[in-house]
């Protein structure tokens, strides 16, 4: 629908993180809105794609000894993403595959609805 044209992705918080501290341990919970839009040739502006909803847990382990603190990013964490509004239409499993880089580390399962991908990495 759109060939040969670039992506342009704007993101905004949909609500505050949410912080979780326990002893030796932190945990972030954030929670993305990631518009899409393609850039019309000649500054004619650009043209809305989809909106997806990006949300995670990052867990980190603190450790402090008497001259240093050290954190450390915990395997596990989950990445979902939720498909909240499209003007193209569905995503084709090519793409959805593609999504896989967005998390560091190997996909250890995942999970497809016709709106939603979560992905586990470890």
């Amino acid at each position: 629908m759109y060939p040969n044209m670039e992506l342009e992705l704007e993101t905004s918080p949909e609500s505050a993180p949410f912080l979780t501290f326990t002893p030796g341990n932190v945990t972030f919970m954030p929670v993305m809105d990631i518009q899409a839009f393609a850039l019309l040739p000649k500054s004619a502006g650009r043209k809305p794609l989809f909106q997806i909803r990006a949300s995670t847990n990052i867990s980190i382990t603190i450790n402090v000894n008497s001259s240093t603190i050290t954190g450390s990013l915990a395997t596990g964490s989950e990445l979902k993403l939720e498909l909240k509004h499209s003007n193209i239409g569905f995503f084709n499993q090519s793409l959805r595959r593609a999504s896989h880089s967005l998390c560091q580390g190997t996909p250890t399962s995942t999970a497809w609805s016709s709106k939603s991908m979560r992905t586990s990495c470890s």
